[in-house]
């Protein structure tokens, strides 16, 4: 029973850790996509995300589903740096917006279905469907 209990216990925590990987994997390339359609000088960086759902689909595939926060940096978007090492903008008028992704993954990829965007208000720095402008990238 010890030796069950050991043997489900490390299954787990490869699950977990698969899963942590492919969340990365996830915000990665929603972000990069996000940078790449928005159209300002400046690359976009996730401040925060949440899983807020993982549906087991079959042997080994999930649909996750995330929301996360974006901020616009310092840095350019000709600049090719990743933005993860980028200064926050400082000011009133920066950009921030709330996206949510869903994303199918696997062992071997990782693919977005869907991601929106909403820009946050000027009045709060979460994201709200109402007043905000919706984008869908």
């Amino acid at each position: 029973m010890k030796m069950r209990c050991c043997v489900f216990l490390f299954l787990l925590l490869q699950v977990l850790g698969v899963l942590a990987q492919k969340q990365m994997d996830a915000l990665q390339i929603a972000l990069n996509r996000i940078n790449a359609r928005i159209a300002t000088n400046h690359l976009y960086r996730v401040s925060k995300a949440d899983a807020k759902r993982i549906v087991p689909l079959g042997m080994g595939t999930f649909d996750l589903h995330l929301r996360f926060g974006i901020r616009e940096t310092e840095c350019q978007k000709s600049s090719g740096v990743d933005p993860q090492g980028c200064m926050y903008r400082k000011g009133f008028f920066v950009l921030e917006a709330g996206c949510y992704i869903r994303a199918r993954v696997n062992q071997d990829i990782t693919r977005i279905i869907s991601l929106r965007c909403t820009k946050a208000d000027s009045s709060s720095s979460e994201s709200s469907e109402e007043g905000g402008v919706r984008i869908i990238l």
